[in-house]
């Protein structure tokens, strides 16, 4: 079997990893609203709304907590292929894109789903890098077409058009009317699809519903309520920022300058700052973190790539893989089911994880950077 070949293979042995990585079982809360959309019910908005996976779940001849892991699995195996041969597009080696995507396959935004299937946040992951992949690749119209679809698996897909009005404006080979034209056609679509869906599908009444200025205080009031109570402001940013990805935020910090094409840069920046401007709006501030997810491992794929590149040493990466693995171990780890001595531990070992992973991130920036200044005194 060839290198090539191989690649699939290695991506189902991630997939394997994120699976058994940490605890597995068919999740509550959300998912009950999307198993009621499967058996007809009608559920509160914006669930409602995301009618993609659930439709399918309906139509596959298994009980619907099968289809949920059915799609599950389906969604993260083609998420982390897709991510891959994103990578491989930017310019990614084939190790550093390799050992990348199974650093993800550890990581919260793919094995909190693996480990607690009945989300539709897979389906999203999967979009948000197609997506994107076809922006890299310069396939505009692909990328409507994706957005076209993604939308009806969940509408944070709408803030990808962005990027794609962007690429549009940036094509000097487009007349003025005519990116005005593509930008109404391509960005005007999936909001008509969204739109189609609000009127058309009945929702149950809830906070969710917003139709004047004392029903967007309740909803604020209901997410503050939500995010601050039993842990304050500073406490619960922290929590959520290492549990997302922990020592990844340093990798991407000192990643992000290796990038060679501002683009992709600006790319990374914007998926970073909307995921974290969500967590303003919504609640579960990890799952909102975890929409970045390119944004933090394309930037992550070059700082790897430039250790793997200088730095020779036949431990590092063993020491990579182990840190991703401890990653997505404390990831998956429920802080509301520890007992408070259980809880400080968490807390104390994903600190510890975070200064161990960070550290190596500064050794593979700094450590590659001088001995490739070595060698070319050398030379």
């Amino acid at each position: 079997m060839t290198a090539k070949r191989a690649i699939p293979l290695w991506i189902a042995i991630f997939l394997l990893a994120g699976i058994f990585i940490g605890p597995r079982e068919f999740s509550a809360g959300d998912t009950q609203r999307y198993v009621g959309m499967v058996e007809g019910e009608t559920v509160v908005a914006p669930f409602a709304y995301r009618v993609l996976v659930p439709a399918i779940v309906r139509v596959l001849p298994v009980s619907v907590e099968s289809g949920f892991l059915i799609t599950t699995i389906a969604f993260s195996y083609l998420t982390l292929l897709f991510f891959h041969r994103l990578l491989r597009r930017l310019g990614v080696a084939e190790r550093a894109a390799l050992l990348t995507t199974a650093a993800l396959a550890f990581s919260y935004p793919v094995a909190y789903n693996l480990g607690h299937w009945g989300l539709i946040d897979p389906a999203t992951n999967f979009f948000i890098v197609l997506a994107l992949y076809a922006l890299f690749s310069d396939r505009l119209w692909l990328m409507a077409a994706i957005l076209l679809i993604g939308v009806m698996a969940k509408e944070s897909l709408l803030l990808l058009l962005p990027l794609l009005v962007g690429a549009i404006w940036w094509r000097p080979t487009l007349s003025p009317v005519a990116r005005v034209g593509y930008t109404l056609l391509a960005a005007g679509t999936p909001l008509l699809v969204l739109a189609l869906l609000r009127t058309r599908i009945p929702v149950e009444p809830s906070v969710y519903d917003i139709g004047g200025l004392d029903d967007l205080r309740a909803l604020w009031a209901f997410i503050m309520e939500y995010n601050f109570s039993g842990y304050g402001f500073i406490p619960r940013l922290g929590r959520e920022f290492l549990r997302s990805y922990g020592f990844f935020w340093t990798f991407a910090l000192l990643g992000w300058s290796l990038i060679a094409r501002r683009s992709v840069q600006v790319v990374c920046l914007y998926l970073v700052a909307v995921s974290v401007g969500l967590c303003l709006i919504a609640t579960d501030w990890s799952r909102m973190l975890s929409f970045g997810f390119p944004g933090i491992f394309i930037p992550a794929a070059f700082l790897i790539q430039r250790g793997l590149a200088e730095i020779h040493g036949r431990w590092l990466m063993p020491a990579l893989v182990v840190l991703f693995a401890a990653q997505g171990y404390i990831a998956l780890l429920s802080y509301e089911e520890l007992d408070r001595l259980g809880q400080l531990g968490l807390i104390a070992g994903s600190v510890l994880l975070f200064i161990a992973g960070s550290l190596l991130a500064v050794y593979l920036r700094v450590g590659a950077t001088r001995r490739k200044l070595a060698l070319e005194q050398k030379g």
